[in-house]
């Protein structure tokens, strides 16, 4: 009697097959790697470009996920990255599939303006243009993800399930869409003004002497959240259709007028990671397309609801954020039962503080190696546990 039920199993498996062949054909298409067609079922393979999602034939590159100039300015190519399963991978050795027009042209011109933007040029003007900054953050986030869906979950079975299950692509369909400005022209409108697609900050830091500790790089899959200290330069970016920009953002950008100890950017970075964990709205667009240019106008994220945007802020719960950001412990970041959580950016009063970056700094937990989200086990199984408990929400 239990017989049917195989059947029905694989019979569904076979229509799924189908049903992803037909998308596979659909967009080898002509024409179908351009513009909207881009929003069609994402696939990972080992033969398409991990950015524009064409077939590879013939010759193709690999694209380092994060750029070999970025690894040899701060001496990271032999340190490790973390991956979502707890496995560890050189810089250096974490590369994803790219077409050459990809990895040669829009790829390239990309990092050229971002590494002039970030070191040649006055932090102000990198300000007003922050849109480069936050595709080329989130390009980075979306390589690993990319390699995570390749990579096998267990070394042992490499023909096994891979790191990132297959129900969690869909998430990152819009995110991976909103990048394609490289290859052809986006303009993207919410609340009735022109703006980029997501939240981005760049911060001024004080950056210590050792090239080691100038680089440090955390994410949340829950709303795409990066951080990235970059020497004197910290990005902090979400995909979170700007609800974190409009909602804090002058408070963050108030907070980050002046330079930064590495510890006060991981603080104001806990607190726009956090916050995103409470957006409760998905946005929504209206898309048009013409002569090859995409219009996307977000929809009020506020909608037809009278519920808050954003779901009420909990300090014990922020704590935790601040704690996998900082490595300091949540019984020393909130001691007692109160809501207070210790700050670094003001003191009681509500003065700025002014950290020196000396030698008691470069003691402190984020500014000591075993710490950094490549080098620290404990530190990053934390960051793991809370993006994978953050997808089973989403």
């Amino acid at each position: 009697m239990a017989s049917p039920a195989p059947k029905t199993s694989a019979k569904a498996a076979k229509k799924a097959a189908a049903k992803r062949g037909a998308a596979k054909a659909d967009m080898d298409r002509p024409g179908r790697q351009h513009s909207l067609y881009a929003l069609s079922e994402r696939i990972y393979s080992g033969k398409r470009c991990f950015y524009c999602g064409q077939l590879l034939r013939g010759s193709h590159t690999r694209e380092h996920v994060f750029p070999l100039w970025l690894q040899k300015r701060f001496g990271m190519a032999n340190q490790c990255l973390t991956l979502l399963n707890g496995t560890q991978i050189p810089y250096r050795q974490l590369t994803v599939p790219c077409c050459p027009t990809c990895n040669n042209v829009h790829l390239s011109k990309l990092e050229k303006r971002v590494r002039s933007l970030l070191f040649e040029s006055p932090i102000a003007e990198a300000r007003r243009d922050l849109k480069d900054i936050y595709i080329w953050a989130n390009k980075i986030l979306l390589g690993i993800v990319y390699a995570e869906r390749l990579l096998p979950l267990n070394r042992r079975y490499p023909r096994g399930r891979a790191i990132l299950p297959r129900e969690m692509h869909d998430m990152f369909n819009m995110t991976h869409f909103l990048i394609q400005g490289l290859r052809f022209p986006i303009r993207f409108t919410a609340e009735g003004e022109e703006r980029i697609p997501g939240s981005a900050f760049l911060f001024d830091l004080k950056s210590p002497r050792n090239q080691e500790l100038q680089f440090d790089f955390k994410d949340n899959l829950f709303g795409l959240s990066v951080s990235l200290r970059l020497g004197n330069r910290g990005i902090v970016t979400l995909s979170d259709g700007g609800a974190i920009d409009l909602s804090v953002g002058d408070l963050l950008r108030r907070d980050g007028k002046r330079k930064l100890h590495p510890i006060q950017f991981d603080e104001l970075a806990a607190k726009a990671f956090y916050k995103a964990t409470l957006l409760n709205r998905t946005p929504k667009y209206i898309m048009t397309e013409f002569n090859g240019a995409v219009e996307v106008m977000q929809m009020p994220l506020m909608g037809l609801s009278s519920k808050p945007v954003f779901d009420d802020w909990n300090q014990t719960a922020y704590a935790h954020m601040l704690s996998v950001l900082t490595g300091y412990p949540v019984e020393r970041l909130k001691p007692d039962d109160t809501d207070r959580v210790m700050t670094f950016i003001s003191d009681a009063e509500g003065n700025p503080v002014n950290i020196p970056l000396g030698r008691s700094a470069n003691r402190s937990p984020t500014m000591n190696k075993a710490n950094r989200r490549g080098n620290s086990k404990k530190a990053t199984m934390s960051t793991i546990k809370r993006r994978c408990a953050a997808l089973t929400r989403g």
